[in-house]
């Protein structure tokens, strides 16, 4: 009787531990196709997906292209070789959808409607909504019922309700709007709100209680003019910067040093420029945007990114501030890029253009 459990409890484990690890892409002989081999270099899938299946990382579920002699397949695949969902991938902006918290989206072409599936390759959201985010700490924005205005080759929607759901597709808020501002990762639910705090966005849930959420700019402008902008100096600028920083050369364009290892002409710059803010002589502006993958190639900022090397904005953005100046007779702009982290936000880029 122990040996059974011992051995079932051992196909178990490897049973798991081959459905949790990471497997990462690799080429055949002529880059042309695509296979997956673990961390260990051992081949868990050969090539033979197309080079337009944008996952170099294959977690629990994925969508890929198979080209055959007389077509190709398209479908999404699970980690225990599961086929669902073909012919009916979710693309945006040319590429397939990637996995985010375990669950991917899917199109129903024939009624042009998008839903989701799990790691399983369940459907666990059937495809009547016109539009889902990617899932977002289990919860995604959706649009209902929608108009589909073609413009070109793109398009946009008019009209529909939003709302806030799970991954039940159980309607958490209606009339919740898409905003990338609201950070979905920093829940409050309350029965009885006491006192609001400034950097927060609240809603009344369907079922009556308080849902409130970290909106990105409001945390982001609190902290720039209340902890960071002031008594600025090099120590300062240093600890408040990610462990490597970009800054643009006119001369060599984007170079990404360490942090502590910043030129002392860059750095006399960023303080002055920043001290400009800090005494209101310069208006500046803030944008929320993303981290741009072919500058911040290096393993530090591999969490930053998703299994297709594509930014998570959601959980971890780019606030630009920007600052007009001139140079000899044009306008420019001066642009400071701090990631948000989870040690708070960092100094990332900087692009000083101005005299």
């Amino acid at each position: 009787m122990r040996k059974s459990t011992i051995l079932l409890f051992l196909i178990f484990n490897c049973s798991f531990a081959q459905e949790s690890e990471i497997w990462y892409s690799f080429y055949n002989a002529d880059s042309t196709l695509v296979g997956f081999k673990d961390v260990a270099e051992n081949v868990k899938i050969e090539p033979k997906f197309g080079v337009i299946s944008n996952a170099y990382k294959f977690d629990k579920i994925m969508a890929v292209s198979e080209p055959t002699e007389k077509s190709t397949k398209y479908y999404y695949l699970t980690k225990t070789g599961k086929k669902v969902g073909i012919d009916s991938l979710y693309i945006f902006d040319n590429g397939f959808d990637c996995e985010n918290e375990g669950f991917i989206r899917f199109k129903d072409n024939k009624n042009d409607k998008v839903g989701l599936f799990d790691a399983n390759g369940k459907i666990v959201i059937p495809a009547v909504y016109s539009a889902i985010s990617k899932v977002q700490n289990g919860k995604l924005f959706t649009l209902c019922n929608a108009t589909k205005i073609q413009d070109g080759e793109h398009f946009f929607w008019k009209d529909g309700t939003q709302s806030l759901i799970d991954t039940q597709n159980n309607t958490l808020i209606d009339n919740f709007r898409l905003d990338e501002n609201i950070n979905l990762y920093s829940i409050k639910i309350e029965d009885n709100l006491i006192e609001k705090e400034v950097i927060r966005d609240y809603f009344k849930g369907k079922n009556g209680k308080t849902y409130s959420f970290i909106n990105y700019e409001k945390e982001f402008k609190f902290w720039l003019e209340t902890v960071f902008k002031n008594d600025l100096n090099s120590e300062k600028i240093t600890y408040y910067s990610f462990e490597k920083i970009s800054y643009w050369d006119d001369d060599k364009g984007w170079i990404l040093t360490k942090n502590n290892e910043m030129p002392t002409d860059v750095m006399t710059k960023i303080i002055k420029k920043l001290n400009a803010i800090n005494d209101n002589s310069k208006v500046y502006r803030i944008f929320n945007e993303s981290l741009n993958p072919y500058i911040y190639e290096t393993p530090e900022f591999d969490v930053f990114f998703n299994n297709c090397v594509e930014a998570i904005p959601e959980k971890y953005p780019v606030m630009n501030v920007v600052i007009d100046g001139r140079k000899r007779y044009k306008y420019v702009q001066d642009q400071f890029e701090f990631l948000r982290t989870e040690d708070g936000y960092k100094l990332v880029g900087v692009s000083i253009r101005s005299n």
